[in-house]
């Protein structure tokens, strides 16, 4: 199955986000399901061996439909964010974009130290903001997935040649040589990744896509057990009249090019 052939009708996102909605209360059932579990556990201490591998298999089975959700919602996800429409592209500042995004995930991890370093006071084009935010959300969560120990995580904006260069850095488990090629692979997941967390493996696939719509570029580099740097380069938009683009609220930027199209 290729990412590009994944399609939502106008509808049937409508009918998505409802099975998005259904979803997470089912999770969250489960969540509360699997408390219950663990306090059971607690108030049968010492009982005998077959009540306790009861509740051994009723948690594994609890973990695997809580995986299988986190996977349909992973798909979902997705697809919706890649059949936004183009006119939903508009003038956008990058810098206070990321500041956003990396303040969130700041705030929902207390074993990870976030750090943004950017050179620069403003970087405005023309982008869909809910795309490139889930490009990077994409990028932070697998920071964080993939350091299980924590630890700093740094995020770099800049401009360079004419590019907006974004990273994320991280200081975990790293790729193995043998992924490096295929980690931006629909479906496709490292060898080191299954213990760690569930998921299909689309979010880095999807987030090139989002990159390579705006005519920019997506990679990677990493040593296994040292870490993972992941860099967008996205081109900056042609001023008009050239008058330069000093700021999304007073002047207008044309795109260079035009994003290439997902159907």
């Amino acid at each position: 199955m290729q990412m590009q052939s994944i399609q939502l009708s106008q509808e049937s996102i409508g009918s998505a986000l409802e099975i998005v909605a259904a979803a997470h209360d089912l999770r969250n059932r489960i969540g509360v399901a699997g408390c219950e579990v663990h306090l059971l556990r607690k108030r049968i201490a010492g009982g005998t061996a077959f009540a306790s591998e009861f509740l051994s298999s009723l948690e594994r089975t609890l973990r695997a439909a809580n995986d299988q959700l986190e996977s349909l919602l992973e798909l979902l996800c997705a697809q919706a964010t890649l059949q936004v429409g183009s006119d939903s592209a508009e003038l956008l500042d990058l810098v206070g974009m990321v500041k956003r995004v990396v303040a969130q995930h700041d705030s929902a991890s207390d074993v990870h130290e976030f750090t943004l370093l950017n050179t620069s006071p403003e970087i405005a084009g023309v982008w869909d903001e809910g795309r490139l935010t889930y490009a990077l959300t994409s990028l932070l969560t697998n920071a964080i997935n993939y350091s299980p120990a924590g630890g700093d995580i740094l995020v770099t904006l800049h401009v360079q040649d004419d590019e907006a260069v974004l990273r994320v850095i991280d200081g975990g488990i790293g790729i193995p040589a043998i992924d490096l090629s295929h980690v931006f692979e629909p479906f496709y997941r490292g060898r080191n990744a299954e213990p760690l967390c569930a998921g299909l493996g689309l979010g880095l696939a999807t987030a090139r896509l989002i990159v390579e719509q705006y005519g920019g570029v997506l990679d990677v580099k990493s040593i296994e057990g040292e870490g993972a740097t992941f860099t967008i380069r996205m081109p900056l938009p042609m001023p008009r009249f050239g008058s330069g683009c000093a700021s999304p609220a007073d002047r207008e930027c044309a795109p260079r090019g035009h994003a290439p199209s997902l159907d």
